[in-house]
């Protein structure tokens, strides 16, 4: 089996810090609802995706939930991920996330509203595999995502169907 090459930083942990994530749906299939005069009118599964990351965030005490929107076919998120007591973390090359880092906070939100989903008698998979993330490094930087996942409702059908959601900041 070929070995996908990593897009994540090497040297960094993942254990904390702040992240901007995208996580798409598989094919990119509008399970979440649709967009009507720049508001997002989620359906029932985007409903269950927006109740999730709530309960999500209640879960994991050391995350701190800055933004999320639900859009048709894709949920961004902006997080904080809080010093935890967690022991010190080496860079990892394993395929498993360890507890408490982004890998398995976002592992564990896929996973559950992918089984919520199949409680719906939905048959097709919820979520294209892995997630784009990316390290905030600046208040600047936070403040310009913050802008993005509040304004991307509005920008919906602006956006050239082919390239929607292009992630630029």
């Amino acid at each position: 089996m070929r070995q996908r090459r990593s897009v994540r930083l090497r040297e960094h942990t993942y254990a904390d810090g702040t992240y901007f994530v995208t996580v798409c749906c598989h094919g990119r299939q509008r399970l979440f609802g649709e967009v009507a005069s720049g508001e997002m009118v989620r359906s029932e599964l985007g409903d269950l995706a927006h109740d999730e990351w709530e309960r999500t965030c209640q879960r994991y005490e050391h995350l701190h939930a800055d933004l999320f929107v639900v859009m048709p076919d894709h949920v961004h998120m902006l997080l904080a991920l809080l010093p935890s007591r967690l022991p010190p973390l080496a860079p990892e090359t394993r395929r498993t996330p360890l507890p408490g880092t982004l890998g398995a906070v976002i592992g564990q939100y896929k996973s559950a509203v992918s089984r919520h989903a199949q409680r719906l008698y939905l048959t097709t998979r919820v979520w294209q595999r892995g997630y784009y993330d990316r390290v905030v490094r600046s208040d600047r930087e936070a403040e310009n995502i913050r802008r993005y996942i509040a304004e991307n409702p509005m920008r919906w059908d602006a956006l050239d169907p082919g390239r929607r959601d292009g992630h630029r900041l």
